[in-house]
C-alpha cells in the first residue's frame, strides 16, 4: 500500500514537471528595442507596452509586429510592421528615420528639404540621421536661413524669421536710379554737345556761301542749321545742369 502511494506521488510530480518543460519548451522570449524613446508596441494587434520590452514570453512561432512612435491612430506617425519569426531568444532593434518639427514666426514659410520643396511652416520633417540634409526656410521679404543635420539635431525647432530693411532697399534702389539718371543725362549731354557742334560748323559754311552766294537756299540752311545748334547747345546745357545738381544732392 505504502509503494502504490509512493509511485502514484512519483507519477504525479513526474507528471507535472513533463508538463511545465512542456509549456517552458513552448514559450519564447522576444526582446524589441528602437533608437527613439517610448514606443509603442503591438503584437498580433494587442499593445504590450513601450520601447525597450525585455525578455516577452510569445507562444507562437510567428508574429505579426507592429512599433509606432505616436499613438497608433494618429496619422503622421511612422509605423513599422513586420511578421517576425520568434526563435528561442529573439532580439529586435529597429531604427526610426529622426523626426524634426519646424515652427517659424510668421509661420507658412517655404521648407526646402535637401534642394526640393516639401511644403509650408510648420511641419514635421522625416529624414536619415546617418547623412548629412539641408533644410533651407525661405519666406518673402524675410531673410532665408539654412540649417543641416547632425547626431544632436533637435527634434522641434522655433524660427522667428528676420524681416528685410525695407527703407535700406529703397535707398539702394533710388542710388541704382540716380545713378542710371546720371548715365542718361551724360550720354544725352554728349550725344547733344556734338550736334550742336556739328550743326553750328554746318551754318557758318552755309553762312560763307551765303555771302558768296545770295541764295534763300542758304539762307534756309544757315537758319535751319543755326537753330539746331542752338536746341542741342540748350539740351547740353541742361544735362550738365541736371547731372550737377543730382551729383551735390547726393
Amino acid at each position: 500500500m505504502i509503494s502504490k502511494l509512493i509511485n502514484i506521488k512519483l507519477y504525479i510530480i513526474f507528471l507535472t514537471f513533463a508538463t511545465l518543460s512542456s509549456t517552458s519548451a513552448q514559450n519564447k522570449k522576444i526582446s524589441i528595442h528602437t533608437d527613439i524613446d517610448s514606443a509603442f508596441v503591438f503584437i498580433d494587434n494587442q499593445f504590450i507596452g513601450y520601447t525597450p520590452i525585455n525578455d516577452f514570453i510569445i507562444s507562437k512561432d510567428t508574429i505579426n509586429l507592429l512599433i509606432t512612435d505616436e499613438n497608433v491612430l494618429n496619422w503622421s506617425s511612422q509605423k513599422i510592421n513586420e511578421n517576425i519569426i520568434v526563435n528561442k531568444d529573439t532580439s529586435i532593434f529597429i531604427y526610426f528615420k529622426h523626426k524634426v518639427y519646424v515652427n517659424t514666426l510668421p509661420d507658412n514659410a517655404e521648407i526646402i528639404f535637401n534642394d526640393k520643396t516639401i511644403g509650408k511652416s510648420p511641419l514635421f520633417i522625416l529624414y536619415d540621421n546617418t547623412t548629412i540634409n539641408k533644410i533651407e526656410i525661405k519666406k518673402e521679404n524675410y531673410h532665408s536661413l539654412v540649417l543641416k543635420t547632425d547626431s544632436t539635431f533637435p527634434k522641434t525647432i522655433s524660427l522667428k524669421l528676420q524681416e528685410l530693411n525695407t527703407d535700406q532697399d529703397k535707398n539702394l534702389k533710388k542710388i541704382k536710379s540716380n545713378n542710371n539718371l546720371n548715365e542718361y543725362l551724360i550720354i544725352g549731354g554728349i550725344i547733344s554737345g556734338i550736334i550742336s557742334g556739328y550743326s553750328k560748323m554746318r551754318a557758318d559754311h552755309y553762312e560763307a556761301e551765303y555771302y558768296n552766294n545770295k541764295t534763300n537756299t542758304n539762307k534756309e540752311k544757315v537758319y535751319l542749321y543755326d537753330t539746331i545748334s542752338n536746341i542741342s547747345l540748350i539740351i547740353f546745357e541742361c544735362s550738365l545742369i541736371s547731372i550737377s545738381y543730382l551729383l551735390l544732392k547726393d
